[in-house]
């Protein structure tokens, strides 16, 4: 060491310890109000999850009630309709006239595929047009339903699609002053 570099005095050694003693304490009350801080965030951030939780699960619960309902009723409205259907064809009719609204029975067909072929009867069917060969299985069901109406003889076909006859109803007014005062 340098002779012109004087070693510190004890005494301020001292006051150099006294001095970094009080920036510790100082430091630690800092630390300590900061973590005091971050606890209070932690513990209000819990309680914002919690609240945000409870009402997610409180507007699932109505959801799923609203869901029950609405089959309930969807359900409803279907029985009333096969009833309709059950009626006009007991009475051999296709046609009813109310004061307000006429019902009509109408049929359609639709094609209901029962069985996926095997992958050697795809091709054949893809080959006669009933069937699409894409990444996903599925069915031409025009072209089935054509190739079924028109009684084209695809006796492979037959296993694995048929036409369903399925009914309807339809409501339309008997006239649009008469629907409008119903209203």
């Amino acid at each position: 060491m340098a002779m012109d570099q004087k070693k510190p005095s004890l005494w301020q050694l001292q006051d150099r310890l006294l001095e970094y003693e009080e920036q510790i304490n100082q430091d630690e009350t800092e630390l300590s109000e900061i973590l005091g801080e971050i606890a209070g965030k932690i513990d209000n951030i819990k309680q914002m999850i919690d609240i945000f939780e409870s009402e997610a699960e409180r507007y699932k619960r109505y959801k799923d009630e609203m869901a029950a309902r609405q089959k309930s009723l969807q359900n409803a409205a279907d029985r009333l309709k096969s009833y309709v259907v059950a009626s006009l064809e007991k009475h051999n009719t296709t046609f009813e006239k109310g004061n307000i609204w006429i019902v009509k029975l109408r049929e359609s067909k639709r094609v209901e595929t029962f069985a996926e072929p095997e992958a050697k009867d795809m091709l054949k069917l893809a080959q006669a047009g009933l069937f699409c060969i894409k990444t996903n299985f599925t069915w031409d069901k025009t072209a089935i339903k054509e190739a079924l109406s028109n009684e084209q003889n695809y006796p492979l076909l037959e296993e694995y699609a048929k036409i369903v006859t399925s009914k309807s109803i339809n409501f339309s007014a008997v006239n649009a002053a008469k629907k409008e005062k119903a209203l």
